[in-house]
């Protein structure tokens, strides 16, 4: 009877003292931010187009997994938001900005860049010509201030992200 009283006790000690509350661990949740870039590009299309818009990863652009947006034709500016692969930590970006070969002008405003809604580049008020560079597609029109847009090219009229726009998304 005393073995068993003394085995008790001993459990029951065992029990209450073998952890001690203030050495808790505490597990720390840590939450990864997964890539969610998109672009914002406000412009004026007066024909009915489509913007394509491809991302470079591990240093190639990659043509073969192209985004794109259907554009009414409209002289009032608009509004495209393209968003790329989640998960994706995109280098940098190339813009077909015109596909159709009737669209002679067209009036670029904005291009900004967004990681989780987060502003990556603010291209607004034509701050976007710092981080874009224009092929030989395009010519500026001072009178109306916008581009006129050559379709005789091999390829059509695009953008493509300078080394200032390359070092930020790197980064």
């Amino acid at each position: 009877m005393k073995k068993i009283l003394l085995l008790i006790i001993s459990v029951v000690t065992l029990i209450s003292c073998g952890r001690d509350k203030s050495e808790e661990t505490v597990e720390e949740v840590v939450e990864t931010k997964v890539d969610k870039f998109y672009l914002e590009i406000e412009g004026t299309f007066e024909k009915n187009d489509s913007l394509v818009v491809f991302y470079q990863k591990d240093n190639y652009f990659k043509y073969e997994e192209p985004f794109s947006t259907v554009i009414k034709g409209s002289p009032q500016p608009q509004k495209f938001k393209i968003a790329m692969p989640e998960g994706t930590a995109v280098e940098n970006f190339s813009i077909t900005i015109s596909t159709n070969k009737e669209q002679s002008n067209v009036t670029i405003t904005n291009i900004s860049i967004f990681n989780n809604d987060e502003v990556v580049v603010d291209g607004r008020e034509y701050k976007f010509s710092e981080y874009f560079l224009t092929d030989s597609s395009f010519t500026w029109d001072n009178e109306k201030s916008n581009f006129k847009l050559n379709h005789d090219n091999k390829y059509p009229p695009g953008l493509t992200g300078s080394e200032k726009l390359l070092a930020i998304l790197v980064d």
